[in-house]
């Protein structure tokens, strides 16, 4: 656990050069950059740079594209702003909303926030163009009409994650606030504080809940998922794409080379771009002229593009027939064989790019 002033909200700046957590404190007025692993403070500047906040900011969204932040005032008629990472304003606008509570960016140019009905907010979902600042009308979250209070994108589904206060769940939300189910995190919280900003790593791997009241509230705790993964990955972080985020490649379920079971997950794939996976016995490394990021593989290479094989960002999950690999000529896994992934996915404007790669040893 990690201990800090009075937390009002938490981002993760994905490891693209090195991993660190952006907690803006609402005592202080301060945007804090630190360490994930040890804690360590590597630097802080004044949210107050944008004119009007000077309540402190009560949310905090990071834009992986062009390494803004953007934070949020929950008094009143919501002031927010964009900020570099060193301080320097990029823009003030008003948010127009009443209340926002929480707040994420997705890499379509958007923001969702959520707004706090005990301080005039609404409570529900809305979506925000970061360009003009328009405010879209809200979604209710289905099943659940209470306060929100803590909101991100998980990288592994490509869904948003909200923290719902009244009940110490966590919710699985689609962008017009589909519930695709919910998950207790009470027995992990400390004392009778809650969550008031929460984030995933770059993968989705691991999640970080900031406690901004009660007993913890200096305190972030991290969660460690079990994904299930049963693979090794190499020839990474792969090559960032368009929105400044380096796709990921997970190999999960079971490695038995006679029962099967092999699922891919590609996550943090560009959101509406179509993507495939492709396998081989041979790790190589190679840089086409046509792609951003290179090829891990080598030698004979299938392509997994069968009815139900491919699709489209941000996340892609195939089940893996073992018993027909797609090379020329298509060839069951054998135990003792290791065998490679990796995704290939388009990336419209710019050239398309790779995630990094996974190699499988079967039993």
């Amino acid at each position: 656990m990690m201990l800090f002033p009075r937390i009002a909200w938490l981002s993760l700046l994905t490891p693209l050069v090195s991993a660190q957590l952006d907690l803006s404190l609402g005592a202080t007025n301060e945007v804090v950059e630190l360490d994930p692993n040890s804690g360590a403070i590597r630097s802080s500047f004044d949210a107050s740079v944008v004119p009007g906040l000077t309540g402190g900011p009560d949310a905090l969204a990071l834009n992986y594209a062009s390494w803004q932040l953007t934070v949020f005032s929950s008094l009143g008629p919501s002031v927010a702003g964009s900020a570099d990472l060193s301080g320097g304003l990029v823009r003030r606008y008003a948010a127009g909303a009443q209340a926002i509570a929480a707040a994420t960016w997705r890499n379509q140019g958007r923001f969702y926030v959520v707004t706090d009905p005990t301080l005039g907010g609404d409570g529900l979902l809305h979506g925000i163009t970061e360009s003009t600042a328009l405010f879209q009308s809200g979604d209710p979250i289905q099943g659940y009409a209470g306060r929100l209070s803590a909101l991100t994108e998980d990288p592994f589904t490509g869904r948003l994650v909200a923290y719902a206060h009244d009940t110490d769940e966590l919710i699985e939300l689609g962008v017009t606030g589909f519930n695709f189910g919910v998950t207790d995190v009470a027995p992990f919280l400390v004392g009778a504080g809650f969550p008031t900003g929460i984030a995933f790593d770059a993968t989705g791997g691991q999640l970080f809940l900031a406690h901004g009241t009660g007993a913890g509230a200096r305190t972030i705790v991290v969660l460690n998922r079990n994904t299930g993964s049963i693979g090794t990955n190499y020839c990474g972080p792969a090559v960032p794409h368009s929105a400044g985020v380096s796709a990921f490649i997970t190999a999960l379920g079971s490695t038995s080379a006679s029962a099967g079971g092999l699922t891919l997950v590609a996550s943090r794939l560009p959101h509406n771009q179509f993507a495939f996976f492709f396998g081989g016995q041979t790790q190589g490394f190679d840089q086409p002229a046509v792609t951003s990021g290179p090829i891990c593989l080598a030698g004979n290479i299938g392509r997994f593009t069968g009815p139900g094989q491919t699709g489209i960002g941000p996340t892609l999950v195939i089940e893996v027939d073992t018993s027909a690999i797609p090379v020329n000529p298509p060839q069951a896994v054998v135990a003792g064989e290791t065998w490679n992934f990796q995704c290939w996915y388009r990336n419209v404007p710019a050239l398309p790019n790779f995630t990094n790669g996974v190699s499988v040893l079967f039993q």
